[in-house]
């Protein structure tokens, strides 16, 4: 190891390092119920950044009883849930 590479360790740089990832994991706070069971809605993701959170974003329905009635992606979401999971991410990264 050369002096510089022992500097770069001894004094590492904002720019050397990888951002930190974060995650979610949380119930979204909204509740629903058709002629079908009562459910809410449960996101998890993680990322770098804010697009990196939405593209892996997962949305669980969860019925009354705790059991997992369905799970898919923001896109598939329905816009109330989408648009409460994509504002939870950003202000995570504020």
């Amino acid at each position: 190891m050369d002096a510089y590479d022992q500097w770069k360790l001894d004094y590492p740089s904002e720019w050397d390092q990888e951002p930190e990832e974060k995650t979610i994991d949380t119930d979204l706070g909204i509740e629903y119920q058709d002629s079908g069971p009562w459910r809410s809605y449960r996101i998890t993701a993680c990322g770098n950044n804010v697009k990196e959170m939405i593209d892996d974003a997962t949305v669980e329905e969860i019925d009354q009883d705790g059991g997992e009635l369905d799970c898919y992606g923001l896109d598939d979401a329905p816009r109330e849930v989408s648009d409460a999971a994509e504002k939870l991410i950003k202000k995570e990264f504020e």
